[in-house]
């Protein structure tokens, strides 16, 4: 586990978000080419907001779900830390959407949880068990990717 990224992960944000996970989701939403070119996943082609996964009788919604020109696709389960169990559910969701948009696309998507902020011990979970999950922080026009 890299101790920067520790570090950086440590510092507190320059401010807490205050309002609702839709709220979130729509700020990602509209800033989301600005986001794709930081993080390098690649010009974005087409983006939805709450997705519904044709996946037999049930009808999961994934936050955004971003296509690239490159034809690689990005799955962003949009997170604000409001309970205990919001880190379980992130991990769970993601790597359950992941394995569906893997079917539409043909390829495994990139999957990434967006939150207000990154917990120390959801890195440390994803990092020790090689998770095959991104985290993206925003934190008033900063970004963490890692």
């Amino acid at each position: 586990m890299s101790k920067t990224i520790i570090q950086e992960l440590l510092k507190p944000t320059e401010f807490k978000y205050i309002g609702a996970e839709k709220e979130f989701e729509d700020y990602l939403y509209e800033s989301i080419d600005e986001v794709a070119f930081y993080c390098g996943w690649g010009k974005v082609k087409r983006i939805e907001k709450q997705y519904i996964l044709k996946y037999g009788k049930k009808k999961p919604r994934v936050d955004l779900m971003v296509w690239h020109n490159d034809g690689s696709g990005t799955i962003i389960e949009c997170k604000i830390e409001n309970s205990n169990h919001w880190m379980l559910s992130a991990i769970g969701q993601s790597l359950f959407y992941r394995n569906i948009v893997k079917h539409l696309l043909g390829q495994f998507p990139r999957i990434v949880i967006a939150a207000d902020s990154i917990p120390t011990e959801l890195y440390s979970v994803i990092a020790e068990y090689k998770l095959p999950i991104k985290l993206l922080q925003m934190d008033n026009g900063k970004i963490i990717y890692v």
